[in-house]
């Protein structure tokens, strides 16, 4: 969301402001936290600057055709056994 919010300023300094320095200063800010976001193509164009955002890596992609991986509980595999019996133990306690 921060870098959306960055590029998007960044052209209003460029275009309406014609302030190209502080336009690569935005573009460079949201450049840090993820260089590889499509939209910082129009920021760095609006400084004047070229910048291939698909050389880089969006570190928030997903990615649907990578398998989800499930998490395993910490500890032994026999856990759910252990529930069951301790179900049923206080099914079996309450009757009484």
């Amino acid at each position: 969301m921060e870098v959306e919010m960055l590029a998007r300023i960044a052209p209003i300094y460029g275009q309406y402001i014609h302030d190209a320095v502080k336009t690569k200063e935005f573009a460079d800010i949201a450049a840090a936290v993820n260089p590889g976001q499509s939209i910082l193509l129009s920021a760095y164009s609006a400084a004047g600057v070229e910048h291939d955002p698909w050389k880089y890596t969006d570190k928030y992609v997903i990615d649907y055709d990578k398998p989800i991986e499930e998490e395993q509980p910490p500890g032994d595999n026999n856990q759910s056994e252990d529930i069951n019996h301790n179900y049923l133990f206080i099914q079996n306690f309450n009757r009484i």
